[in-house]
């Protein structure tokens, strides 16, 4: 199945990808904690693994275009903080991070995806 405009759980993505920011967010005074260049290492992963989670959580909740929703949280919350840092100069690791967030949202949709559809074939054999 495909999702299409109509079916997309347009809130429940953009709460994710919010949602997921916001823990990229909280992960910049710890980072802080342990030095000035800390940040440009503890970003990127954090801003992989944020949307992923969150991108799980979604696609639990949708029927199809998983994949899909996924990219949704990432791009919403690359999105937040382009917006916040717009005009300005960013170091290289956090404009990777925005590519991570997209590729983190449908990695966690894609996950969700593939588990559904093994448990439902093996339910499916069971009958």
């Amino acid at each position: 199945m495909s999702a299409n405009p109509r079916t997309l759980r347009w809130g429940l993505a953009i709460a994710g990808g919010v949602v997921a920011e916001a823990g990229v967010f909280a992960v910049m005074p710890v980072a802080l904690a342990l030095g000035p260049d800390a940040p440009l290492y503890a970003i990127p992963p954090a801003a992989f693994l944020m949307p992923f989670v969150m991108a799980m959580v979604v696609a639990r909740q949708t029927a199809s275009g998983r994949v899909l929703h996924g990219g949704i949280v990432g791009a919403v919350a690359a999105l937040i903080y382009i917006a916040i840092t717009i005009g300005q100069t960013l170091p290289v690791a956090y404009i990777v991070s925005h590519v991570l967030k997209v590729a983190g949202g449908m990695a966690g949709g894609l996950i969700v995806d593939r588990r559904v559809k093994r448990t439902t074939s093996a339910h499916a054999a069971m009958v």
